[in-house]
């Protein structure tokens, strides 16, 4: 399972988004770099490769300014199934006595399903 604690204190710790891409001309190629809004150097590739440093720049980038959303929504998430844990608990317990004292098939009867 996903740590958003420790996520969390990595966000906090990390340089504040919005984080952009950068690009270096070498010789051998682009160089892609990850900056803040700035433009002040975060992270980046030390040896240009041209088919990898773009696609991941970009992912890092993408994904620390996502974070916070993406940190809130789970956890939200996480609420909610906890929710419907309880509520399904709670049915089959309900079932269960029900069932225990004749009052399903009862109930059953009542509606013309049995």
């Amino acid at each position: 399972m996903i740590d958003l604690d420790e996520l969390e204190r990595l966000k906090r710790e990390a340089t504040p988004a919005p984080w952009k891409i950068a690009i270096t001309k070498f010789a051998s190629g682009d160089g892609w770099y990850v900056v803040d809004a700035h433009g002040d150097f975060i992270a980046g590739a030390n040896a240009p490769n041209p088919s990898t440093d773009e696609p991941n720049t970009r992912c890092v980038a993408a994904s620390r300014n996502a974070l916070p959303d993406l940190i809130a929504e789970l956890r939200t998430l996480r609420a909610r199934v906890a929710e419907l844990e309880r509520d399904a608990w709670l049915v089959h317990a309900m079932r269960e006595a029900a069932e225990q004292t004749g009052g399903i098939a009862e109930l059953e009867k009542r509606k013309g399903t049995k």
